[in-house]
């Protein structure tokens, strides 16, 4: 175990296979930094995984798991700072108390450009990798359906946006060997 934070991680370049950034992302100060050195230490052919929360998901309740004022993912970009200034200043029990509050939410295709900007080349949701769950363990319905749906760029962008934040950015191999 080493200590670090993403925007500076103390490992080799090209160094990892998998690099994880599980509920992280939302809370750092650079989101690009963050994403630039995950690339950095990632081998060519690697693959980063980030859990984050997602911006544009429906609950009937509001929750959000970061802010206790519902709806809060859906608020005007101008109306969440206030509520972390709020939550820093005067009101911690906003973000449950976290010393960092989640400032930064993404839908998936906000963490698809980010990916982008860093250098990353593929991205894949959860929904993506269900498709290549073995056949044989999944009803025939069932796959046909994934099938369909995936190949359909609205009802795929559909579904993806009620999942979780989750996203594989995948670094290029490298070629040149």
């Amino acid at each position: 175990m080493v200590r670090g934070t993403a925007e500076r991680i103390p490992l080799e370049s090209g160094s990892q296979t998998l690099v994880m950034l599980e509920n992280v992302i939302e809370h750092v100060d650079s989101v690009p930094t963050s994403l630039a050195e995950s690339y950095r230490v990632l081998k060519p052919g690697g693959v980063l995984f980030v859990r984050t929360t997602n911006r544009v998901r429906f609950s009937l309740m509001g929750i959000n798991w970061e802010f206790g004022a519902p709806f809060f993912n859906w608020f005007p970009r101008s109306v969440q700072e206030s509520y972390v200034f709020a939550q820093i200043h005067y009101r911690p029990g906003l973000a449950y108390y976290s010393p960092r509050p989640a400032v930064h939410w993404f839908s998936f295709a906000d963490l698809c450009d980010a990916g982008r900007n860093a250098g990353f080349a593929r991205f894949y949701s959860p929904y993506d990798l269900l498709y290549l769950a073995r056949r044989e363990s999944t009803p025939a319905w069932r796959f046909h359906l994934r099938h369909w749906c995936r190949r359909r760029p609205w009802l795929r962008a559909t579904a993806i946006s009620q999942m979780n934040g989750d996203i594989f950015m995948w670094k290029r191999p490298d070629l040149s060997l």
